[in-house]
């Protein structure tokens, strides 16, 4: 009994405990100025940025306020070493649906590493045409990076209303000691478990 007991509590420990994902704001450029650009399958906008996380989890876009209605969907897409024009890689992306004027959109994805303090791009984009727009900051509000129109060149004295997330209980580095313990945990159950179906099997061919 006592056995059987402690095969099924090792063998639960191989689901280990539900990871509590934190997700915050990493970079945030919340000046809105004016009108960068619309939202349609002609127009995209652009942001470099540096991330102070070492992974990115997600990105979000400002509406500019009194311009567009209805739903159209936003595609936020994140690239590596340039944009789309420029040679740039693409890693990944997410939609979300805009609704309202004046509101953010944001989307998110599983948790990329991400060497920080390196240029990344947010590519901005929509596949409907509608009369939403992208805000932006004037001034050079953001000072580690710097906006495009349709794979322009990047402006240093404009940045997108933007933001990026990060996920705080993301990690690529070694496992930490309780995981480790998990982990054994789930093997010496997966090796309980095998030891009494070998133990029946030679019982029930006897």
């Amino acid at each position: 009994m006592f056995r059987s007991l402690s095969c099924a509590l090792a063998g639960l420990a191989l689901l280990g405990a539900p990871a509590l994902a934190s997700t915050v704001i990493d970079q945030n450029q919340d000046l809105a100025s004016g009108v960068f650009s619309y939202l349609t399958p002609s127009f995209y906008a652009a942001q470099s940025f540096q991330q102070t996380a070492d992974n990115i989890s997600g990105a979000g876009i400002f509406l500019a306020s009194g311009l567009g209605s209805g739903t159209q969907n936003v595609t936020i897409s994140l690239w590596s070493g340039g944009m789309p024009t420029t040679g740039g890689t693409y890693i990944t992306s997410g939609m979300a649906m805009a609704s309202a004027s004046g509101t953010w959109v944001d989307v998110f994805w599983t948790p990329i590493a991400i060497t920080s303090g390196t240029t990344a791009y947010l590519v901005i984009s929509s596949s409907m045409s509608s009369n939403y727009a992208v805000a932006y900051g004037t001034g050079n509000p953001y000072a580690l990076g710097g906006a495009s129109f349709n794979g322009g060149t990047l402006n240093s004295l404009y940045d997108l209303t933007f933001r990026t997330y990060s996920d705080t209980a993301f990690s690529a580095a070694v496992p930490e000691p309780a995981t480790w313990a998990m982990m054994i945990l789930g093997f010496a159950g997966v090796g309980c478990l095998a030891y009494r179906r070998r133990n029946r099997s030679i019982a029930s061919s006897a």
